[in-house]
């Protein structure tokens, strides 16, 4: 069940908090994490071509490497939407420009 940025998070005075359901569902999937890693690392927006490749490079293996065209789609059509949902990151996909909200993954990580 996806819920609505109210339901999932609350304001306090330190800023944004989520429930632990969201923060579950949120870093329950592997390239989620990864990709919330590497948006945590970054200064402003990215662009979702270097994200998937920043993912992709980490999802790879000496035995397999990631595709980064795969990671892209995965990124954009599922990933990116359910960041944004939640308020961690602001996905433009008309543009694929992908800018990290710093505390609501400072949040997440925690």
């Amino acid at each position: 069940m996806i819920h609505t940025k109210t339901d999932q998070t609350t304001e306090q005075s330190s800023g944004l908090v989520f429930d632990e359901n969201t923060r579950h569902h949120v870093l329950a999937d592997e390239r989620r994490r990864t990709a919330c890693n590497v948006l945590a690392e970054c200064e402003q927006y990215v662009q979702l071509s270097d994200l998937a490749h920043a993912v992709a490079g980490s999802e790879a293996t000496d035995r397999e490497p990631a595709s980064t065209g795969r990671v892209g789609v995965t990124l954009h059509h599922v990933h990116l939407p359910l960041l944004d949902d939640v308020g961690a990151v602001d996905y433009e996909p008309s543009t694929h420009r992908v800018t990290p909200n710093d505390a609501a993954l400072d949040e997440l990580a925690h």
